[in-house]
């Protein structure tokens, strides 16, 4: 007896083994998470969530006759997107309570122009304004308490928050005080990073990186540092309109759109501007790309067929996956 029980133990121990490196697995694997994107099937554009393979497509409710540009938090809890009616556009805070039931929250600001989750999904930084005249508030997720950030005025663009959350940046394009600024969400300091207006900006997600991009009449050129205080170095070096830059989750590499080969493709780099790679290589227009949570993937939109749908791709441009596949506008699509 006690030899046949000695013979057992491994075998149990084996399949115990096994069992955990499985539980394992699924809990270190990438998740399946749902995509929230923007959709005209519906007869306006309206946000849905769709699985990272493009079924179980779901509405999610705008607060108004459409939405535009919604992302989910860092937490997955909420998702924020721009409620418009009319000349009216606010911002809207949803909490997914359920598959199709969601709380919803509109901050009273009527001329919402953009925003930017904080890095805990707590907070929402927010441009409220016109393309002249602009500033920058904070809310949380709750839409009840909203604080100015900025008092400065004029032409204006919302960058993202620090990776500890202790800064917002922006960018104010004006003759009097241009430039890329940081204000503490929490305090009153501000900071002056450079003179340069830039059309887009943003902190990597890890490692203090610093992006921003530039336009004239012939370029958009994108520059970097390894953090704000250095002084930047151009790292897109071609006559090319470059555009809608994304960082990767490590913040090594950057994904862009360039159409240095005729018309907008994808493309990505290191974030020193070298190892520069195309992913896209078509005679259509590719753009809007960004990185699945573990940065193995890439998602963007596309003008197939006189109509965008929306795409996956690895993260060196193979396997390309069609997400969506109608006669209708899908477009601005977010992990």
């Amino acid at each position: 007896m006690e030899k046949a029980a000695t013979r057992a133990m491994p075998r149990t121990s084996f399949i115990v083994l096994a069992l955990l490196a499985l539980c394992l697995l699924a809990a270190c694997g990438p998740k399946d998470k749902r995509v929230v994107f923007v959709s005209e099937r519906g007869g306006d554009l309206m946000a849905y969530t769709m699985a990272s393979d493009g079924s179980e497509v779901s509405s999610v409710p705008s607060g108004g006759d459409e939405s535009v540009s919604p992302s989910w938090s860092v937490t997955r809890n909420h998702v924020a997107l721009l409620s418009r009616n009319g000349d009216s556009s606010r911002l809207h805070v949803l909490a997914q309570e359920g598959d199709d039931e969601w709380e919803s929250c509109t901050v009273d600001e009527d001329q919402v122009l953009d925003y930017s989750w904080d890095p805990k999904g707590e907070r929402i930084a927010f441009l409220v304004g016109t393309s002249d005249d602009a500033d920058v508030f904070v809310t949380d997720v709750e839409c009840a308490t909203v604080e100015p950030l900025t008092y400065d005025g004029g032409p204006m663009v919302l960058g993202n928050w620090s990776e500890d959350g202790h800064w917002v940046v922006y960018s104010i394009h004006g003759e009097d005080d241009q430039g890329i600024f940081l204000r503490n969400p929490s305090g009153v300091d501000r900071r002056t990073i450079n003179d340069k207006a830039a059309i887009q900006l943003d902190f990597a997600p890890k490692g203090g990186g610093f992006a921003f991009m530039t336009q004239d009449e012939e370029e958009t050129r994108i520059w970097a540092s390894e953090d704000p205080d250095q002084p930047p170095v151009s790292i897109t070096n071609q006559v090319a309109r470059d555009s809608t830059f994304a960082w990767s989750p490590d913040g090594k590499r950057i994904v862009f759109v360039s159409d240095r080969d005729g018309d907008p493709e994808i493309y990505t780099m290191k974030a020193n501007g070298s190892d520069q790679k195309q992913l896209t290589r078509n005679e259509i227009n590719d753009f809007l790309p960004s990185w699945s949570s573990n940065g193995k993937l890439i998602i963007f939109v596309s003008d197939l067929h006189d109509n965008t749908e929306i795409f996956t791709m690895k993260d060196d441009g193979t396997d390309q996956q069609r997400l969506t596949n109608n006669d209708y506008t899908d477009t601005h699509p977010s992990w």
